[in-house]
């Protein structure tokens, strides 16, 4: 019984974990869109979803007219001349965020290049729970460069 027991319990936690990276926007609060820059710091590109850390500068931010930016069409509709009209820079001193991206298959899609450590970029979207300590974010759009890349759906 102990050993059946035990088997039961070890797949409702692998059932959990999954569910837990694929837990699409829900415990994010997409009400409050952000804006984060700053310098890769570590990146982990392999799905269920890569991920990567930025070390957020806020006086990058301060200088990008967001609502200005050319973002692609997107399959799912979404309207991110809003969000980025309504997009706040965090205060605060530097800080590190972790950044959720979505699966690779859509950023193949994009065309997005696994970014380098020490590349400045720029990340549009919702924070949620921290985790070990650290500040988290579903990226809704980055920026590379000049190049904007929306992360909600594939191209349209």
């Amino acid at each position: 019984m102990t050993r059946r027991r035990s088997l039961l319990v070890l797949a409702a936690s692998s059932w959990a974990a999954h569910a837990w990276a694929h837990h699409g926007w829900d415990i994010y609060d997409t009400r409050r869109p952000l804006y984060v820059e700053g310098l890769v710091v570590t990146l982990t590109w392999a799905d269920p979803h890569p991920r990567l850390e930025l070390l957020h500068r806020p006086e990058y931010a301060l200088a990008r007219n967001l609502a200005e930016s050319d973002v692609p069409a997107q399959k799912e509709s979404s309207d991110v001349k809003d969000i980025l009209r309504r997009a706040v820079v965090p205060t605060g001193p530097e800080a590190r965020w972790r950044v959720d991206l979505p699966e690779l298959n859509r950023l193949v899609a994009w065309d997005l290049k696994r970014p380098k450590i020490g590349m400045r970029l720029g990340v549009l979207g919702y924070a949620g729970p921290p985790v070990t300590g650290t500040a988290t974010m579903a990226a809704e759009v980055l920026f590379i460069g000049e190049r904007a890349y929306p992360m909600r759906s594939d191209p349209a």
